[in-house]
Protein backbone atom coordinates (compact mmCIF):
# COMPACT_ATOMS: atom_id res chain seq x y z
CA UNK A 1 0.00 0.00 0.00
CA UNK A 2 1.43 3.39 -0.95
CA UNK A 3 2.04 6.20 1.51
CA UNK A 4 -0.58 8.33 -0.26
CA UNK A 5 -3.17 5.57 0.16
CA UNK A 6 -2.36 5.20 3.85
CA UNK A 7 -2.61 8.96 4.36
CA UNK A 8 -5.94 9.05 2.57
CA UNK A 9 -7.29 6.24 4.75
CA UNK A 10 -6.03 7.94 7.90
CA UNK A 11 -7.63 11.21 6.84
CA UNK A 12 -10.97 9.51 6.19
CA UNK A 13 -10.84 7.78 9.56
CA UNK A 14 -9.95 11.05 11.29
CA UNK A 15 -12.79 12.84 9.54
CA UNK A 16 -15.28 10.17 10.59
CA UNK A 17 -14.04 10.25 14.19
CA UNK A 18 -14.32 14.04 14.26
CA UNK A 19 -17.86 13.83 12.92
CA UNK A 20 -18.86 11.27 15.53
CA UNK A 21 -17.36 13.30 18.37
CA UNK A 22 -19.18 16.41 17.12
CA UNK A 23 -22.39 14.38 17.01
CA UNK A 24 -21.92 13.38 20.64
CA UNK A 25 -21.24 16.97 21.63
CA UNK A 26 -24.52 18.07 20.05
CA UNK A 27 -26.66 15.03 20.97
CA UNK A 28 -29.75 15.92 22.97
CA UNK A 29 -29.94 12.60 24.84
CA UNK A 30 -26.43 12.76 26.35
CA UNK A 31 -25.61 14.35 29.72
CA UNK A 32 -23.84 17.72 29.40
CA UNK A 33 -20.78 16.40 31.24
CA UNK A 34 -20.42 13.67 28.58
CA UNK A 35 -20.77 16.32 25.88
CA UNK A 36 -17.93 18.29 27.47
CA UNK A 37 -15.70 15.20 27.50
CA UNK A 38 -16.53 14.49 23.84
CA UNK A 39 -15.70 18.08 22.93
CA UNK A 40 -12.38 17.94 24.76
CA UNK A 41 -11.66 14.71 22.84
CA UNK A 42 -12.40 16.57 19.60
CA UNK A 43 -9.93 19.30 20.63
CA UNK A 44 -7.37 16.58 21.45
CA UNK A 45 -7.92 15.16 17.95
CA UNK A 46 -6.99 18.61 16.60
CA UNK A 47 -3.77 18.42 18.58
CA UNK A 48 -3.01 14.95 17.18
CA UNK A 49 -3.54 16.31 13.67
CA UNK A 50 -1.16 19.16 14.49
CA UNK A 51 1.50 16.75 15.69
CA UNK A 52 1.10 14.50 12.66
CA UNK A 53 1.32 17.35 10.18
CA UNK A 54 4.33 18.88 11.88
CA UNK A 55 6.11 15.50 12.05
CA UNK A 56 5.59 14.98 8.32
CA UNK A 57 8.31 16.45 6.14
CA UNK A 58 5.68 17.83 3.78
CA UNK A 59 2.00 18.44 4.38
CA UNK A 60 -0.48 17.38 1.75
CA UNK A 61 -3.32 19.64 0.68
CA UNK A 62 -5.72 16.92 1.87
CA UNK A 63 -4.10 16.84 5.32
CA UNK A 64 -4.18 20.62 5.67
CA UNK A 65 -7.81 20.76 4.56
CA UNK A 66 -8.74 18.07 7.08
CA UNK A 67 -6.88 19.93 9.82
CA UNK A 68 -8.75 23.13 9.01
CA UNK A 69 -12.12 21.32 8.89
CA UNK A 70 -11.63 19.50 12.21
CA UNK A 71 -10.43 22.64 13.99
CA UNK A 72 -13.39 24.58 12.59
CA UNK A 73 -15.73 21.82 13.75
CA UNK A 74 -14.24 21.94 17.25
CA UNK A 75 -14.69 25.72 17.38
CA UNK A 76 -18.30 25.57 16.25
CA UNK A 77 -19.18 22.72 18.62
CA UNK A 78 -17.46 24.48 21.52
CA UNK A 79 -19.48 27.65 20.97
CA UNK A 80 -22.68 25.63 20.78
CA UNK A 81 -21.77 23.69 23.92
CA UNK A 82 -21.10 26.82 25.98
CA UNK A 83 -24.40 28.27 24.81
CA UNK A 84 -26.26 25.11 25.84
CA UNK A 85 -24.59 24.93 29.25
CA UNK A 86 -25.39 28.55 30.00
CA UNK A 87 -28.92 28.42 28.61
CA UNK A 88 -29.84 25.29 30.55
CA UNK A 89 -27.73 25.92 33.65
CA UNK A 90 -26.28 22.44 33.29
CA UNK A 91 -23.99 20.92 35.90
CA UNK A 92 -20.83 19.78 34.12
CA UNK A 93 -18.74 19.10 37.22
CA UNK A 94 -18.64 15.37 36.45
CA UNK A 95 -16.57 16.19 33.35
CA UNK A 96 -13.79 17.63 35.48
CA UNK A 97 -14.11 20.97 33.66
CA UNK A 98 -15.82 24.30 34.22
CA UNK A 99 -17.41 26.71 31.79
CA UNK A 100 -14.36 28.93 32.30
CA UNK A 101 -12.06 26.08 31.21
CA UNK A 102 -14.17 25.39 28.13
CA UNK A 103 -14.20 29.10 27.25
CA UNK A 104 -10.42 29.29 27.63
CA UNK A 105 -9.83 26.28 25.39
CA UNK A 106 -12.31 27.60 22.83
CA UNK A 107 -10.76 31.05 22.89
CA UNK A 108 -7.33 29.55 22.29
CA UNK A 109 -8.63 27.43 19.42
CA UNK A 110 -10.11 30.52 17.78
CA UNK A 111 -6.91 32.48 18.31
CA UNK A 112 -4.84 29.74 16.74
CA UNK A 113 -7.22 29.47 13.82
CA UNK A 114 -6.92 33.20 13.19
CA UNK A 115 -3.11 33.14 13.67
CA UNK A 116 -2.92 30.58 10.90
CA UNK A 117 -4.68 33.00 8.56
CA UNK A 118 -7.78 30.84 8.25
CA UNK A 119 -10.92 32.91 7.99
CA UNK A 120 -13.75 32.31 10.44
CA UNK A 121 -16.80 34.34 11.24
CA UNK A 122 -16.67 36.25 14.52
CA UNK A 123 -17.59 34.34 17.66
CA UNK A 124 -18.50 35.86 21.00
CA UNK A 125 -15.88 34.34 23.22
CA UNK A 126 -14.39 35.76 26.37
CA UNK A 127 -10.64 36.21 26.69
CA UNK A 128 -8.72 33.02 27.32
CA UNK A 129 -7.61 32.09 30.79
CA UNK A 130 -4.45 30.37 31.89
CA UNK A 131 -4.62 26.73 32.80
CA UNK A 132 -6.32 25.31 29.72
CA UNK A 133 -4.35 22.22 28.87
CA UNK A 134 -6.08 20.47 26.01
CA UNK A 135 -5.73 22.56 22.88
CA UNK A 136 -3.91 22.79 19.59
CA UNK A 137 -0.59 24.60 19.77
CA UNK A 138 -0.52 27.96 17.96
CA UNK A 139 2.95 27.64 16.48
CA UNK A 140 2.00 24.34 14.85
CA UNK A 141 -1.21 25.62 13.33
CA UNK A 142 0.38 28.82 12.08
CA UNK A 143 3.34 26.98 10.57
CA UNK A 144 1.14 24.32 8.99
CA UNK A 145 -0.94 26.88 7.19
CA UNK A 146 1.98 29.05 6.11
CA UNK A 147 1.55 31.97 8.52
CA UNK A 148 5.26 31.79 9.50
Amino acid sequence: MSAATVESLENRLTGRLAGRLAGRVQATNVPRAAQVVSWMDLVDLCRELDDGLVAAETSSAEGLALHEAVLSLAIRCGGWLIHQIRTNGADISASGHTVDTIEAVLSNCCGFFIAAGIRISPLSISNGRDGASSMPRPEYIARLHGAF
